[in-house]
């Protein structure tokens, strides 16, 4: 005991004379945290619907970007957000993606979301609109700088 309380207050003692070292020390462990997030913390990448309608209580009809509809896949999870009801604890429910209709209609693709829970205490009708939101992926901030340079320098 006697030992480890001298090798601290060495140690303290030490970062008090020399305060360059206790820069260094603050600065690696900035570093440290910073290369643990850039490197090993997914971010998720979303699908936003331009459009989205209740068509009966549990399903709804959203419209997607021909783009963002090809990354869409069944069975998928969505976030169900309701328009009139904005708030988070209120207007907010999870859906599945159903099938994905492959006609485009003025630049937009129909793709269905069934309706799973979250939303019991809202009078769900036809008509009533929504915002849907689907995780297509997740990357971390060093795998979506890759691709964009990636991207770059094969386009250019």
């Amino acid at each position: 005991m006697r030992l480890e309380e001298s090798a601290f207050f060495q140690t303290e003692h030490l970062l008090r004379k020399r305060p360059f070292q206790r820069w260094l020390i603050a600065a690696a462990l900035c570093l440290l945290l910073w290369g643990g997030w850039f490197f090993g913390w997914p971010l998720p990448i979303t699908a936003t619907s331009q459009h989205a309608e209740f068509s009966s209580p549990n399903t709804i009809t959203a419209q997607f970007s021909p783009d963002t509809a090809l990354a869409l896949i069944s069975n998928q999870t969505a976030e169900i957000r309701v328009d009139q009801f904005p708030w988070r604890e209120f207007g907010s429910g999870t859906g599945i993606v159903g099938r994905n209709d492959s006609q485009i209609r003025e630049e937009l693709v129909t793709v269905e979301i069934f309706y799973q829970h979250g939303l019991e205490n809202l009078p769900l009708q036809r008509g009533l609109t929504a915002e849907i939101i689907v995780t297509i992926e997740e990357a971390t901030p060093a795998e979506l700088l890759w691709q964009r340079l990636v991207a770059r320098t094969a386009g250019g």
